[in-house]
């Protein structure tokens, strides 16, 4: 079975990929297939048309 991608962008990339790693520990716990990975959302419209995430998570400081 492939892995399910969840996405979570951020400004800066601390917060956040101090939550994946949070994540990824119960993802790799309760064996689930989900890959979790972070980015600057300035790349969020590319990496998301391109990549077609299940789920996207913005951090505290991303802000429309």
């Amino acid at each position: 079975m492939s892995k399910k991608q969840i996405y979570l962008f951020c400004d800066a990339g601390m917060s956040t990929s101090i939550m994946v790693n949070k994540m990824m520990e119960i993802v790799e716990k309760h064996n689930m297939p989900l890959q979790i990975t972070a980015f600057p959302v300035a790349r969020a419209q590319e990496v998301v048309e391109k990549e077609k995430p299940v789920a996207i998570l913005l951090g505290p400081q991303v802000k429309f």
